[in-house]
């Protein structure tokens, strides 16, 4: 069986290799950040939006490792090692840099935004406390107590204990949408910024994020580097396939976020059943991460 493992791994790397030579040059703007501005957010009836900001890209391993690097560095602590793509690699970013980052676990989400934002002079997003004076800082304050533990029963290839996590949120915590800081899209601004913002009829009655053709627009079959296939109408790439995005529900009340008004939606880019990847039909698939927690990531949004 371990034998049987190391093959598999060993052939997705070198799909991944070979999408890595396949990207164009212009692969090294996946470091930054591109929001797109979504001022037009009542088209064909859309009601409940406020203007908002979408990252262009799926976040990369590359930019998470940089920023997650800032954050210890600056009182911010992060409980889990995010990993690189389907890799499983956790380390200093190298030849995988500019695939999704997955493996999150989700408290740290929302403290890495809150370090970017400080990082980049914004106001943080998520907090403590009602009132939004204590800044969220510290992973290990939302998650499970036990959220790490050893299974003495599973061993990896160097014959250490599988380290197991717990990707629950027990703890209530605050988002405040009136700050300028970096955050997760609410399920709304997700589903709208998927079908292109409905700018045109066709935006809105895709079938997929930016085309009826589920190729042109939707990784399947093997991870691909963010922006590698056709964006949808607001240039936005990869909303159907390639990896989950998180998104947080945004009817929740007072603004506080609790665990299950967290979703994962966009589908990903082992599932068979094209249907997930539709834009027209959400798919929640939170409830798979804790035994593939490698199929999930997010992108970046903003307030205006």
């Amino acid at each position: 069986m371990a034998m049987l493992i190391m093959i598999v791994i060993s052939t997705g790397c070198r799909d991944m290799i070979h999408d890595v030579n396949e990207i164009s040059t212009d692969v090294l703007e996946l470091k930054s950040i591109r929001m797109i501005d979504i001022n037009d957010v009542s088209n064909f009836g859309t009601e409940g939006l406020n203007p908002y900001r979408i990252n262009t890209y799926e976040t990369t391993y590359l930019l998470w490792y940089e920023v997650a690097q800032w954050a210890k560095e600056n009182g911010f602590n992060i409980i889990k090692p995010a990993e690189d793509g389907d890799t499983g690699f956790t380390g200093k970013p190298g030849v995988y840099a500019y695939f999704p980052v997955t493996g999150i676990h989700p408290a740290d989400i929302f403290v890495w935004c809150n370090a970017l934002s400080v990082k980049n002079g914004l106001t943080p997003v998520y907090y403590k406390d009602k009132d939004f004076l204590e800044i969220l800082k510290d992973a290990a304050d939302i998650a499970k107590e036990n959220y790490r533990t050893e299974n003495d029963l599973i061993h990896d290839m160097n014959g250490n204990p599988l380290i197991e996590y717990d990707f629950s949120l027990p703890v209530t915590f605050y988002q405040n949408l009136n700050a300028n800081g970096y955050r997760l899209p609410t399920v709304d601004e997700w589903q709208y910024a998927a079908q292109g913002a409905r700018r045109t009829n066709e935006d809105k009655s895709y079938a997929y994020s930016g085309s009826n053709d589920m190729n042109e627009v939707a990784a399947s079959t093997k991870l691909r580097i963010p922006g590698s296939l056709k964006p949808n109408g607001i240039g936005a790439y990869d909303m159907s396939g390639n990896i989950c995005e998180y998104s947080i529900n945004e009817d929740t009340v007072n603004f506080t976020v609790t665990d299950s008004a967290i979703h994962c939606y966009g589908g990903h880019y082992l599932q068979g059943n094209s249907e997930i990847y539709s834009v027209q039909r959400l798919y929640d698939l939170k409830g798979i991460i804790k035994i593939y927690s490698n199929l999930f990531g997010f992108r970046l949004a903003q307030s205006i």
